[in-house]
């Protein structure tokens, strides 16, 4: 399942008039709407650059590929702004943060943000699941410099499972339970980690309940 399919289920809104409300660009609104002809011939730009990621895009057809990009970055910044409540603000600190279709853009399931609150910013991760694959195997894998950088930077990081509509947050200042893999089959052979994931680490999934959450690891790091 990819992103524009799983986030159309999720979201009780049309992705379409919410990616309105975030004020996206003409070009993202018309992707998101299914309408690939008329950004060929308004913004032959956007259109060239899209053409160029089709390296990515692996079974999918162009429309579809920028359909799962654009939706990504809605449900991004949805998450943001329904997190940055009460001095605790989430802002995005990733390449794709001017919603632009790039040339080679590549669509993935993670983000990284910076959370800040009272003064103090925290490394946060976000990445999500859109099949279940957590849950059912008890672990997630990630590449090997990820999981090294989110170590590095003492990151919080926030896992979302769609499907069950649960989340989870990890603590890289803490030990993290995890195998490293030297060559993964998945990620073309190289290193990854394998973290293991307790059942009992999944909370229903609640915007309210993730800030409360990311506030008491904040705060104890503040002191």
């Amino acid at each position: 399942m990819g992103s524009f399919e799983g986030l159309n289920e999720f979201f009780s809104d049309n992705l379409v008039d919410l990616a309105k409300s975030l004020c996206y660009s003409e070009e993202n609104i018309l992707l998101l709407s299914g309408k690939i002809d008329d950004v060929k011939s308004k913004y032959p730009e956007t259109y060239s650059n899209l053409v160029t990621c089709s390296h990515h895009a692996d079974r999918r057809t162009l429309l579809e590929y920028a359909q799962d990009l654009i939706s990504s970055w809605v449900y991004e910044d949805t998450v943001m702004k329904q997190l940055s409540k009460d001095r605790l603000v989430i802002k995005l600190d990733g390449a794709d943060k001017e919603r632009k279709i790039l040339r080679n853009t590549r669509t993935n399931a993670q983000s990284d943000y910076l959370a800040e609150y009272f003064g103090h910013s925290v490394s946060l991760e976000l990445m999500t699941d859109f099949t279940g694959y957590w849950i059912k195997n008890g672990s997630m894998d990630l590449r090997d410099a990820k999981y090294t950088k989110m170590e590095n930077s003492h990151s919080l990081f926030l896992g979302i499972s769609l499907k069950s509509r649960e989340y989870f947050i990890l603590d890289f200042t803490s030990n993290i339970n995890a195998r490293y893999i030297n060559s993964h089959f998945p990620y073309g052979g190289k290193p990854a980690y394998k973290v293991l994931l307790d059942r009992n680490q999944f909370k229903k999934f609640s915007f309210d309940e993730i800030r409360n959450d990311l506030l008491v690891y904040i705060n104890k790091r503040i002191g």
